[in-house]
């Protein structure tokens, strides 16, 4: 047997052609001679107590990497790694599925769903979940397919803003972030600015309630009960107004208080849609950046010079990606109760 380029289990040295090589005759373990007088015997004795034959590590390690490799490409015929999302010989995305009819109407369905996008047409289509973006390509320093790890829900819709933004410096409307505001940064794990956002609009809600109930009801009941004996057959809402900036300064400020403080909940709320997407694009690249370098794990576009080590990087990497990125869904559970509770609890203290 050729033992040249296998390691010996007590030096760590490759053999080469013209060593001088001995073998276990229990075990068929190679070693150096010189290395195994010096030890004296077989460092292999669990696999003889059970009779088992000496593998090379590097075998065992080849041999399950190969094992993983089962996602063929249907373009090239290469074989990758399970958990791909392109072809690794090609670039091809293997993230495409069909989606049949889901209404009577022939409509389908669009995983844009952040961006509440319109319906398609009445035939199967094919959806790239990379929105055209290929594995390898450069965003801020980070590759589209870390890109997509991180993201891992809804990758058609932010793969392709992403893209938008590197491309054309262009973003669009979330009317996600604009519905859920903090509730959709926390979602997404953006936990600083989706508290900060959160209290702010909690504390703004809780104002308006409480301004509405409270401070401005003495006021508009009198506007009201006002209009109600000058328009016996009712009044307009131009009427309601008109009779509110009729009011002296303090008492109109106080009147219109909580539509003031209204105003200013969707002003923000309008502020977040905006700019969601830009700033959710630069807190990933920014928190991959961080990942890759807690984790002294460096992934180029390159090849490295010892492909083993690259892809059990790259895949380690990968782990990590999915695992500090995606969606935090029990929070979004807990934050939509909350939403709730918070909607319900003014009618306790009214009545």
């Amino acid at each position: 047997m050729d033992y040249t380029g296998k390691k010996c289990p007590i030096c760590s040295e490759k053999f080469k052609a013209d060593d001088d090589i001995v073998v276990c005759p229990k075990c068929g373990a190679p070693y150096h001679r010189s290395c195994y007088e010096k030890e004296g015997r077989c460092i292999f004795l669990d696999l003889h107590r059970s009779n088992e034959a000496w593998k090379d590590e590097e075998d065992n390690t080849q041999n399950e990497q190969e094992n993983t490799k089962t996602k063929k490409c249907k373009f090239c015929g290469h074989m990758n790694d399970e958990n791909a999302v392109a072809c690794e010989q090609c670039g091809r995305s293997f993230i495409e599925y069909q989606y049949q009819n889901m209404n009577d109407n022939g409509g389908n369905p669009n995983q844009d769903f952040e961006g509440f996008p319109g319906f398609g047409g009445g035939t199967p289509i094919k959806i790239d979940l990379m929105a055209g973006v290929k594995p390898d390509e450069d965003f801020d320093g980070v590759s589209g397919e870390e890109l997509s790890k991180y993201v891992k829900n809804n990758t058609i819709y932010y793969m392709g803003i992403f893209k938008r933004i590197k491309d054309t410096g262009k973003s669009r409307f979330n009317f996600a972030a604009f519905l859920f505001g903090g509730g959709w940064m926390l979602y997404r794990k953006k936990y600083v600015s989706g508290g900060i956002i959160t209290a702010i609009m909690a504390i703004l809600a809780m104002a308006i309630t409480y301004a509405t109930y409270f401070i401005s009801a003495s006021v508009l009941n009198t506007v009201a009960q006002n209009l109600n004996q000058a328009y016996p057959r009712g009044y307009t809402v131009m009427d309601f107004f008109n009779a509110i900036c009729q009011l002296p300064f303090d008492q109109g400020l106080i009147a219109i208080l909580p539509y003031a403080l209204s105003f200013l909940n969707f002003v923000i709320m309008l502020i977040i849609g905006f700019t969601a997407n830009r700033s959710y694009y630069k807190f990933v690249i920014k928190r991959i950046k961080a990942i890759k370098s807690e984790q002294s794990i460096a992934i180029t576009n390159g090849v490295s010079d010892d492909s083993q080590v690259y892809e059990s990087n790259k895949k380690k990497l990968n782990e990590k990606l999915m695992e500090k990125g995606g969606t935090n869904n029990a929070l979004a559970v807990c934050l939509l109760i909350c939403d709730m509770l918070l909607s319900f609890l003014p009618q306790f203290f009214i009545h």
